[in-house]
């Protein structure tokens, strides 16, 4: 988060700091979807967006920090009790806050297209999101899932492409682009991708799993 965006942030703060620092306990996600853990943890352990400079500065930024907690807890609350719309809106503030922080970028695009069926916002956002942290390849991922789940293959290959550019680019990230690139008709550069999954990541199921598939139907040797 950019200094410009601390500065600009009192006016919102008073708006959401006192319902969200006033949010309900975590309540139990015994039973949870797996992919959707509790982000709160994550958000306690948040370092500052920036380093402030001044008393002042460091007293509005720990109240970001505290607030974005909150807003973390209300989220998680809000899925527990499937209350989608709270859910989205407790991220889209935290996004607001604090542009960099990826989880809240990410659940807001997942649950606008997997919860509430709006897949044009899901894709704004989305795209928003890779906008802001055009350095992690985590969004790039996001995005590109979301593409290729619409059956936009060529755009997917192309962000899931960006995506595996990183060092920290996960198996999951390059078994995707490989998909994409097999549903475009490229069955070679899929395969080429696997192996390349395969040297990364030599415990992955995806390469020798799908790399079996495509020689048995004879797409590639």
């Amino acid at each position: 988060m950019r200094f410009s965006l601390l500065s600009s942030s009192v006016a919102l703060l008073s708006m959401v700091t006192a319902a969200a620092l006033s949010a309900p306990a975590e309540e139990s996600h015994e039973g949870h979807d797996h992919s959707r853990e509790s982000r709160t943890p994550q958000r306690q352990k948040r370092p500052s967006a920036i380093n402030p400079a001044t008393p002042r500065e460091k007293a509005l930024q720990d109240r970001i920090d505290r607030a974005i907690v909150a807003l973390s807890q209300q989220a998680d609350t809000a899925w527990h009790k499937g209350d989608y719309e709270g859910l989205a809106f407790a991220n889209r503030m935290i996004t607001v806050l604090d542009p960099q922080d990826i989880l809240a970028w990410s659940d807001l695009g997942w649950i606008l297209w997997a919860g509430l069926n709006n897949e044009k916002e899901a894709e704004k956002v989305l795209r928003a999101g890779v906008a802001a942290n055009p350095n992690r390849h985590d969004l790039y991922y996001d995005l590109g899932f979301y593409l290729y789940r619409r059956k936009r293959f060529h755009e997917a290959a192309a962000v899931l492409h960006k995506g595996t550019r990183f060092k920290d680019a996960d198996a999951v990230t390059w078994n995707v682009y490989a998909h994409a690139l097999e549903k475009m008709g490229r069955p070679e550069q899929a395969a080429e991708v696997w192996r390349e999954e395969k040297k990364r990541f030599p415990d992955a199921p995806h390469p020798d799993v799908n790399l079996a598939r495509m020689k048995r139907k004879g797409l590639i040797k």
